[in-house]
């Protein structure tokens, strides 16, 4: 990876009205406990933070043109295929991950969770350089080696392809 630039758009998916509110916090932090600000921020993120962050990727999935090929890193039930149709759509979980499940995206115990590569989210399966877009959405803050996560997004990413990485912003 020496000398690569590499393209990673991090998205901290944040509300409106969150974002309106930042200044007014800011100003008011001395006269606030720490706690206090965390809560006010936090409240503020949780209210349309996912439908933000999945308006925000269906405007991202509507730029990538046709017949690039995308890899979506630890996909669950692929919440977002539905977006990527036009591009030759990838999924990877890892294999710790059949258990989880994910109620706002209406997974359930039965939700089939089968897809194109596994491994650990450090050491994928998938082939090196292969992709045009790397997708790894609100994953990386569960990750316990965040960096070599990333390492490994890079190394599937192709040589100016890109890197869409979500994770909430509390």
């Amino acid at each position: 990876m020496k000398g690569a630039a590499l393209c990673l758009l991090l998205v901290c998916c944040l509300h409106a009205h969150e974002a309106a509110a930042r200044p007014r916090v800011a100003r008011e932090s001395s006269d606030r406990t720490l706690a206090d600000i965390a809560a006010a921020v936090g409240a503020a993120a949780t209210v349309g933070n996912p439908q933000t962050r999945d308006a925000w990727i269906a405007r991202f999935a509507a730029s990538v043109p046709t017949g690039a090929r995308v890899i979506d890193v630890s996909a669950g039930v692929k919440p977002y295929a539905h977006m990527w149709s036009h591009v030759d759509y990838s999924t990877h979980e890892f294999e710790g991950n059949a258990n989880v499940i994910d109620a706002f995206r209406g997974e359930t115990p039965a939700s089939a969770k089968v897809h194109d590569y596994g491994g650990d989210i450090t050491r994928t399966t998938a082939p090196a350089a292969s992709f045009d877009v790397v997708i790894l959405t609100e994953v990386l803050e569960h990750v316990p080696e965040p960096i070599l996560a990333i390492k490994e997004l890079a190394r599937l990413r192709k040589p100016g392809g890109a890197i869409l990485v979500t994770s909430p912003f509390t």
